[in-house]
């Protein structure tokens, strides 16, 4: 399968990446900086496929905040003490748009190849008879499956399309484990402010981190563990299109840029 496969799941998840970092570079960025893209900026942007990059993020869209500063605006001095919590509400966000791209794979792989949703599982006549089609009753079981998984957690998830499917959504264990180790951040910033609990550890005995440490939040970690996330979607996307036969995406969802409805008060 050639390595530009773009599904519509993995369109819609690198849209919402960029769009998430066109709001971190807003909200971090130095004053000198403003003239050009960030470092940062570049390497987000270049981690995407042409067929993405030739549609995201027009070199239009930094010039409002440009001319923001040189008329004497000073937002950036204020926001920037607020860099670590919009380093944390970013990670948790990027970790919330994977657990979606999973999640509209599965329901995309499961359209695509309806068998796939063959088991011992049975259903009553009573669904079966609330639904006037059998697309309207597949639509309803290929739902209740996606949702049945999309709670699953990521090792357990992983282990069921291996068994069920053939289907491997890591190249191999190093991948799982960092991946596990992202998703239980996200879930104690969410579930314990990011402070470090037995959950946290029983779920990750392998970590440095002690009871009572709080999660390191840098831009640099955040970076580092949203283009991972972005290598994962790229593999697993290609993986599927080859197992499953998924198709492309048609069309590219555009970001607020794009249609007009992030605007800057210039």
């Amino acid at each position: 399968m050639a390595e530009d496969f773009i599904s519509a799941p993995y369109a819609r998840f690198s849209r919402n990446i960029l769009e998430l970092f066109e709001f971190v570079n807003v909200m971090i960025i130095q004053r000198t900086q403003l003239n050009s893209l960030t470092q940062k900026t570049v390497e987000t942007f270049n981690m995407f496929p042409e067929a993405l990059r030739r549609q995201i993020v027009p070199d239009h869209a930094y010039l409002p905040l440009k001319e923001l500063v040189e008329k004497g605006i000073g937002v950036a001095d204020i926001v920037r003490l607020y860099i670590p919590l919009v380093v944390e509400l970013s990670f948790c966000r990027s970790v919330d748009y994977y657990l979606l791209y999973i999640a509209e794979l599965l329901a995309l792989i499961f359209h695509t190849k309806p068998q796939a949703l063959k088991s011992k599982e049975q259903i009553t006549l009573e669904t079966v008879l609330e639904h006037s089609s059998f697309e309207e009753l597949l639509e309803t079981i290929t739902e209740k499956k996606v949702l049945e998984l999309s709670f699953m957690g990521v090792l357990a998830l992983t282990d069921y399309l291996k068994k069920r499917l053939s289907f491997e959504l890591f190249d191999g264990e190093d991948d799982l484990q960092k991946a596990i180790r992202i998703v239980e951040d996200r879930n104690l910033f969410i579930h314990n402010r990011g402070v470090v609990n037995k959950v946290y550890l029983n779920r990750l005995p392998q970590t440095a981190l002690k009871l009572g440490d709080k999660l390191p939040v840098t831009p640099d970690n955040m970076f580092h563990d949203v283009s991972f996330l972005n290598e994962m979607v790229k593999a697993t996307d290609s993986r599927a299109a080859g197992a499953f036969g998924i198709p492309r995406a048609d069309t590219m969802p555009k970001s607020k840029i794009d249609e007009g409805i992030m605007k800057l008060p210039i």
